[in-house]
């Protein structure tokens, strides 16, 4: 006002404020939704990333041709995943007729790559040929992987007991196998009558539990676990009794109930449909002269009481003190020979 002697209000710049402050705003609201696309992109690959196979597994067989069938083919091959051909049921996952682990499980993705691991670098005849793996998503959008293992058309141990010497000592060199031939010693941690595959041949083919009472303790896995489990599994396929039978109470066992046995009573544990039926070849069933049937009740009471008492040294609570799987089956097979020799 010019009677006061004050200047003009600049208008000008009045307007320029405004107009600055509109445009904070602008580039406000611009960099938030930047800012959350970007995060929202994130999650996004992450969570694809996530849902996608497992590139750790993949890698595990790079160069090989196992990474092959999706969980539709698989859907298919078990009719929908259906309890009619559900084999059995571990820790980590499922025994179809392919291994489908449980991804719920907090410890199952490592539990899959060990494995792959380990089974990539393992051959032996009495061990189930891994034939594929698969490492993907189900129609859910949830992680599935799955080992797709060689089909044991016998079913398991626990099904077929017939001849169980011959079974005991193939599934006691596949630990052998495991445990001192393979490179790096292989734990199987869990070795049970469901965990011992029967192929076509009689000859079994573990997914090589009983387990050893150290590891109720805390004690780390070793190869002493998988001698006492081979144990518990030996006085089980010849005394027809398993290591939950309900007689086993108060202190009781199969393992004590086996070594008070041992002294004069080894033949009457013994389960009286099995142990020794004979073998089916024409060699094993003839008579010879040159036996007595005394004679061949000796051998065949003997043993009775060698197999026992191999059960009773591996099943031993002490892990020092158990017989080492090697010599174990090595004594089993000097028994078979000396059978089939008492046959002949």
């Amino acid at each position: 006002m010019p009677e006061f002697g004050l200047p003009k209000c600049s208008v000008e710049s009045s307007k320029k404020g405004g107009l600055s402050t509109v445009v904070k705003i602008i580039i406000s609201v611009v960099s938030c939704l930047l800012g959350l696309a970007a995060l929202l992109s994130f999650l996004y690959f992450w969570f694809l990333r996530k849902k996608t196979k497992d590139p750790e597994a993949a890698s595990l067989f790079t160069g090989n041709t196992l990474l092959g069938p999706t969980y539709n083919n698989l859907l298919h091959a078990t009719d929908g995943f259906s309890s009619a051909n559900l084999l059995g049921a571990g820790s980590y996952g499922s025994v179809y007729k392919v291994k489908v682990l449980n991804l719920q499980h907090s410890r199952a993705v490592k539990s899959f790559v060990a494995e792959c691991e380990v089974l990539k670098n393992i051959r032996h005849r009495n061990l189930v040929k891994l034939l594929t793996v698969c490492s993907g998503i189900d129609f859910q959008g949830n992680d599935f992987k799955a080992l797709v293992y060689d089909f044991m058309v016998n079913g398991s141990l626990e099904e077929w007991l017939h001849p169980r010497l011959n079974i005991a000592i193939d599934v006691g060199t596949a630990l052998d196998y495991l445990h001192n031939e393979s490179g790096v010693p292989v734990v199987h941690c869990d070795l049970k009558p469901t965990n011992s595959m029967t192929s076509s041949s009689i000859g079994v083919r573990g997914t090589v539990g009983y387990s050893a009472p150290e590891y109720g303790m805390g004690s780390e896995v070793s190869t002493h676990g998988d001698v006492y489990s081979y144990g518990i599994l030996l006085l089980e396929m010849f005394t027809g009794r398993r290591p939950t039978d309900e007689t086993f109470k108060d202190g009781l066992n199969l393992h004590n109930f086996s070594a008070a046995a041992l002294a004069d009573k080894a033949t009457e544990i013994v389960d009286p449909t099995g142990l020794l039926e004979r073998q089916d070849d024409s060699s094993s069933s003839r008579s010879s002269d040159d036996h007595s049937k005394n004679e061949t009740q000796k051998v065949s009471t003997e043993a009775v009481v060698s197999i026992i008492q191999v059960g009773v040294e591996c099943s031993n609570e002490m892990p020092r003190e158990r017989m080492s799987i090697s010599d174990a089956a090595t004594k089993l097979t000097a028994v078979r020979d000396k059978l089939v020799k008492a046959r002949m």
